[in-house]
């Protein structure tokens, strides 16, 4: 199976596939390794021609760039957090207030899930708010093992008007 780990950073996606590919033993390539490997031009993602050529049936690709490319998937898996969480986590990581502001407005409007429901067909919406990265992990798995989607209810509208009202973003 082909599954594709999406989201705004902060999300969770990093540890989340790493579990995932240690618990389903399929290997695991990130955005950031194919930067590294310079398997990625960098006037043009060619993600497509780089995932044929692994010839891999079963693999997990993880990062927030592969909800804006379409490349063979069987799945792609979105995760999603509060943006009051995800705010402490990118300010944690030291972030600039420019790109925090920059990621929670992709969170609030939803733009990894708009861009992965374009291209693909069968996408996940996996809330990860006060969830471990093994709590995900696990539910992922679960839902895999038995066959069923997860698609949990997001909506942070409210949290948008009211930060809106506070002046908290623009």
């Amino acid at each position: 199976m082909r599954i594709i780990i999406t989201g705004v950073p902060g999300t969770g996606k990093t540890i989340v596939a790493e579990i995932l590919s240690r618990r389903l033993k399929y290997p695991l390539i990130t955005v950031k390794d194919l930067v590294r490997e310079k398997y990625v031009d960098t006037r043009k993602l060619r993600l497509k021609a780089i995932w044929e050529t692994k010839d891999m049936d079963d693999v997990i690709l993880e990062g927030h760039l592969f909800c804006e490319v379409k490349i063979p998937a069987d799945l792609v898996i979105v995760l999603r957090t509060n943006p009051e969480e995800l705010k402490k986590r990118l300010e944690q990581r030291g972030y600039p207030e420019k790109k925090v502001r920059e990621n929670l407005m992709a969170e609030f409007v939803d733009y990894c899930l708009a861009k992965a429901e374009e291209k693909y067909e069968d996408v996940w919406q996996v809330d990860t708010t006060g969830r471990t990265a093994e709590e995900t992990a696990d539910r992922i798995l679960d839902a895999l093992k038995r066959g069923v989607d997860i698609y949990d209810h997001v909506d942070w509208s409210p949290i948008l008007e009211e930060w809106l009202r506070k002046g908290y973003i623009e």
